[in-house]
């Protein structure tokens, strides 16, 4: 027990500056932040992708509300004789966004699901950090020593073994790799809706993105984060101070300069930081308690142990 309590405190005391040192770059993330412990840094990564995703939900709520408010949006044609014989039309000029407003509505979705991942991340560390699974690892000893309990001993030992070193340093395995994706995907543009004040550029989630990877010659960030361009932001859409009378208002609301094709890149690479690279996480961490467990379930000969070494 006590020489798991050392390895921990020992782990603890690795400060994720130390990275530079071994890979000569380090993320973005941590460029102001080198003296972080591996849990904080863990803690930290969460909580900028966290932000991320919520910016990201808010974009893409937005772009969903726009696209709905443009399909249902006619302008009336009356010719020269229409007064006379009675022919005129209604043209629908933004029809064709019902498929950007399925495709927006799929990426809502995505983004929902990344987000709760990225919020099940976080408080499994906070859970973690809390210092819970301490309070097993007594029994797990104890449950280790009694010859019929040594397989559920050996588990509960794995576990927590497993969780308190590998977790952390998983999470921060993935504030390297996801950059990597993101400079592969550029340009990524998103587009602040969130009217919460929250500046996203240049000293918000820019800045702090766990897309962003920091080079020591200095690198460009891969996200780019932009305030909005539209005229109307969403608290006054929803407030009912704009009104949309005209195909000009319609314009504003979303520029042509705003393609779905960021919404998509970015939606994607969130999703991927939060949902698939944490399933590998938990595979490696899971195999890893198996394989601890295994052997502290049995009874330690000394071929085995010649072998390990």
């Amino acid at each position: 027990m006590l020489a798991l309590l050392f390895i921990l405190m020992m782990f603890c005391n690795i400060q994720v500056g130390e990275f530079q040192n071994m890979f000569g770059i380090y993320p973005k993330l941590f460029a102001s932040h080198n003296t972080e412990s591996i849990y904080s840094s863990a803690d930290l990564f969460l909580q900028n992708l966290q932000r991320l995703s919520i910016e990201n939900m808010a974009a893409l709520r937005y772009n969903l509300g726009v696209y709905e408010i443009r399909t249902t949006f006619t302008k009336y044609e009356c010719d020269s004789t229409c007064l006379f014989a009675q022919t005129s039309l209604n043209i629908a000029l933004y029809s064709g966004e019902s498929m950007l407003l399925a495709v927006t509505n799929s990426l809502l979705s995505t983004a929902t699901i990344a987000y709760l991942g990225a919020a099940f991340q976080y408080f499994t560390l906070q859970y973690i950090y809390g210092g819970l699974f301490l309070l097993f690892l007594p029994l797990a000893i104890v449950l280790r020593s009694v010859p019929f309990m040594r397989q559920l001993g050996g588990a509960l030992i794995g576990i927590f073994v497993a969780l308190y070193i590998l977790y952390p340093l998983m999470i921060n395995v993935d504030a390297f790799v996801a950059p990597g994706m993101a400079k592969a995907a550029q340009p990524l543009i998103l587009y602040d809706r969130s009217d919460d004040g929250y500046d996203c550029a240049p000293g918000g989630v820019a800045a702090g993105s766990p897309l962003d990877l920091y080079a020591v010659n200095g690198a460009p960030s891969y996200v780019q984060c932009i305030q909005s361009e539209s005229k109307f932001t969403e608290e006054g859409i929803k407030g009912g101070g704009a009104v949309f009378t005209t195909t000009s208002h319609m314009d504003d609301l979303l520029p042509s300069s705003v393609k779905i094709t960021d919404a998509l890149k970015v939606n994607v690479l969130i999703f991927l930081t939060a949902v698939f690279l944490p399933a590998l996480n938990f595979v490696v961490i899971a195999v890893f308690a198996r394989e601890i467990s295994r052997f502290l379930g049995e009874e330690a000969d000394i071929s085995r142990l010649g072998q390990m070494i």
